[in-house]
């Protein structure tokens, strides 16, 4: 076994702590929404209304629903994989032409097929009078009498509006969810190295072949340095690649004696080491 110098180790314990062990938490997110959405796009079934794309945004322009029924669809939705729907909020600014003017609102999940009996039940509200006010339909926890998932709103997803006499000036959606679990990552492990053997009390013979063994934890790095101590004292080092053993031949100059250990050190963290718990001899 061919050692180097090593000058610059200090012998202050036998044993580092032992490695804390990490446990991997999960953790819910707070329930959150997309915010309010617009549409792009009408007529996915109906288009009865007259100009019915000035509903697509708030700027006082009006789409006017005479006695008819329209639909909106492709809101924009992206609402991650996983996540539990919680409730559908549909709202619109409006004022009608007199004071029984009235509205009515129903949903299509964007993976039902088109047809008037793919549809939830509606909702009605009003009557309202000639002022402009906002009306809602559902709510954060209001399922509309379905079972949802995220892939329900997509492009196809829709809201249809009936009612009499009203001007619109702008429809809005918004999906309340509750994101997907979110694990936090476990964290590295702290270097950690371990002498194994010889650890005390053993007795080493000099001409014959002799392993020393070790274990590591997280970063420790490669190669490792492996120092020979007598003691307490560096005698002789020698560079190790970080398998967790080295096999070699006891040199036969080695003095006999009963005060031996062996060191083992990070290259890449100095810091990171071990010796044997005890003294053993080499005869």
């Amino acid at each position: 076994m061919i050692f180097s110098a090593w000058a610059n180790i200090q012998i202050t314990s036998y044993r580092l702590a032992a490695l804390a062990a990490f446990i991997t938490s999960s953790t819910l997110l707070p329930a959150a929404d997309k915010g309010w959405r617009t549409p792009v796009s009408e007529g996915l079934e109906v288009s009865d209304w007259s100009r019915p794309t000035n509903a697509y945004m708030e700027d006082r322009l009006e789409a006017m629903c005479p006695e008819e029924e329209q639909d909106y669809y492709n809101y924009g939705f992206n609402i991650p994989a996983g996540s539990i729907i919680n409730g559908i909020e549909i709202t619109m600014k409006i004022r009608g032409c007199d004071a029984d003017s009235y509205m009515t609102c129903r949903l299509k999940k964007g993976t039902w097929p088109i047809g008037d009996e793919y549809w939830t039940h509606g909702e009605k509200r009003g009557p309202f009078g000639v002022a402009v006010t906002w009306l809602t339909f559902g709510g954060s926890t209001d399922l509309w009498g379905q079972a949802w998932t995220p892939s329900d709103f997509g492009t196809n997803f829709a809201t249809d509006f009936a009612g009499y006499c009203s001007w619109i000036d702008v429809i809005k959606a918004r999906v309340h969810y509750l994101p997907p679990p979110t694990e936090t990552p476990t964290p590295t492990p702290a270097p950690y190295l371990r002498v194994i053997y010889p650890n005390g009390g053993e007795t080493l013979t000099r001409g014959l072949t002799v392993t020393f063994r070790w274990q590591t934890v997280g970063q420790v790095g490669n190669p490792l340095t492996l120092g020979l101590l007598r003691g307490g004292s560096i005698y002789t080092t020698v560079n190790v690649t970080n398998t967790g053993a080295y096999t070699c031949v006891l040199p036969t100059g080695i003095p006999t004696g009963s005060n031996y250990q062996i060191c083992v050190q990070s290259i890449l963290c100095s810091a990171v080491w071990d010796a044997s718990d005890g003294y053993f001899r080499i005869r």
